[in-house]
């Protein structure tokens, strides 16, 4: 491109040139007082520039120069590129997107990030091992009418910060409570669609290994996991008989069901409840070994 600059320039007289050694005769002006020359200059610039600018000077006034840019190219986005950024946006909007803490739990306790979750709220967590360092998180991460997918996260030592192990649970409402006695070994307590309460063991850290419940108006539920002793039956007159307001008595009357650590090897868990107005307390305990009476 080219910048045009146009300069006119008052012509004088000149009266001489003087030296160290003497005088010299004027010399001759081209022009005579009170008329001006003009001169424009071309000046080639590699700049992107595609305005002109243009300063004239004269006498007695000046004007200042004036520059118009035009505004660069703009780009054109495939079909590939705009897949890319799409999939990028919704990566960092998951991965930005962190569970967050429930009622209860400690102030600094680091939080999972969230998937599918719109306003993911953490249920149940376990801290363990050499000063706490390893972790359990539990949320909900999708729920379909009576249909709920759970993740617990496990956060250890040997991770970097934001890493989490993920495993689907998908059993109950809600979880209530976990105790883990090591990365492989835990339990979880389960809430049933607001009516009944159950426990899965994890033996592998994995997968479910077993898992027992009882709900009023289903009964007891099991995979080789016998909870009776546990869960109160015979204190609600027509469980399992299709009497579903049972259910609904029972779950009302639970005031606590939660798992005391005893030696971090081992947990009691407990089932509180009212019934006629007198509070009961049942037991059980877990370790390495599964659970068993108390």
């Amino acid at each position: 491109m080219k910048r045009t600059v146009t300069v006119i320039l008052l012509a004088t007289t000149l009266l001489g040139l003087f030296s160290a050694c003497g005088t010299a005769e004027p010399v001759p002006s081209d022009t005579t007082a009170g008329t001006t020359a003009s001169m424009e200059i071309i000046i080639e610039t590699t700049a992107d520039l595609s305005g002109e600018m243009t300063g004239t000077e004269s006498s007695p006034e000046v004007t200042t120069a004036q520059t118009t840019l035009m505004p660069p190219p703009q780009r054109k986005y495939t079909q590939e590129d705009v897949d890319f950024l799409v999939e990028v946006a919704g990566s960092r909007a998951i991965a930005h997107n962190s569970v967050i803490p429930g009622e209860g739990f400690p102030e600094g306790l680091p939080m999972p990030h969230a998937v599918y979750a719109e306003k993911p709220m953490a249920d149940a967590y376990c801290t363990f091992g050499e000063n706490d360092s390893e972790i359990f998180v539990v949320y909900t991460s999708q729920a379909w009418g009576t249909w709920f997918n759970h993740e617990i996260c496990y956060h250890g030592p040997e991770h970097f910060e934001g890493c989490w192990d993920r495993i689907n649970l998908v059993l109950a409402e809600e979880v209530v409570g976990i105790y883990a006695i090591d990365r492989r070994h835990f339990i979880v307590l389960l809430d049933f669609y607001k009516n009944g309460y159950g426990i899965g063991i994890f033996e592998d850290g994995f997968n479910l290994s077993t898992y027992g419940y009882y709900a009023p108006w289903h009964g007891y539920g099991y995979d080789q996991l016998d909870l009776s002793y546990l869960f109160p039956a015979e204190d609600f007159v027509g469980a399992g008989e299709g009497q579903m307001d049972d259910g609904y008595v029972f779950f009302q009357s639970v005031t606590g069901f939660y798992c005391e650590d005893i030696d971090g090897e081992s947990c009691r868990i407990v089932l509180e409840y009212e019934k006629d107005g007198v509070s009961h307390r049942r037991t059980a305990i877990y370790d390495i070994n599964g659970i068993r009476p108390e």
